[in-house]
């Protein structure tokens, strides 16, 4: 009986750590955070018949949320949409932007991007000659072509939210800011 009531005296203490221990790490991070939903939006004109264009219209429709906010604030809403140069084979920024938003505690509020189009035209082959002994010419991928987008919100020059469509572009210095126009 009495290992018994070690154990428990055990496992009780350990619970009790771990609860001090999150509870000391959740406040000492306890600062402003802008939670953003970014919704991509869009359409686009598929290529048809013998041309191998395609040209898509995209946009971000972002929603702030102020339940992280001790007091209203203004928030710069950075973005970027970026594009895969097909010419180049490197990914480059297609557009880019800064919103201001005032933003009150526990309230939301919707931003959405201005529209931004992506224009290239596929890998296909085209016939040289004609009859039995035409050849067909490979022509390479060429324009830009939609790759994804980032989300950054700062609270003066601080970050308070992000948010990013891929992995790939989470290596972008965070406090850098996007846009060339900014403070």
């Amino acid at each position: 009986m009495k290992t018994n009531s070690i154990v428990h005296s055990m496992a009780f203490n350990g619970l009790l750590l771990c609860v001090t221990w999150f509870t000391l790490v959740g406040s000492s991070y306890a600062g402003t955070w802008v939670p953003l939903r970014t919704d991509m939006k869009g359409c686009h004109t598929p290529h048809s018949g013998s041309s191998s264009k395609e040209v898509h219209q995209r946009w971000l429709e972002i929603e702030l949320s102020g339940v992280g906010l001790k007091q209203n604030s203004q928030i710069r809403l950075e973005w970027v949409l970026y594009a895969d140069d097909l010419d180049a084979e490197k990914v480059v920024e297609q557009a880019k932007g800064t919103e201001i938003v005032e933003l009150a505690v526990g309230k939301t509020a919707t931003v959405k991007t201005k529209e931004t189009v992506f224009e290239y035209v596929r890998q296909h082959s085209e016939r040289q000659g004609s009859g039995r002994k035409a050849r067909f010419k490979l022509l390479k991928a060429s324009g830009h072509r939609y790759h994804g987008w980032v989300v950054r919100a700062f609270s003066a020059d601080a970050l308070v939210g992000e948010a990013f469509s891929g992995g790939s572009l989470r290596n972008i210095d965070p406090l850098r800011p996007l846009s060339s126009d900014a403070p």
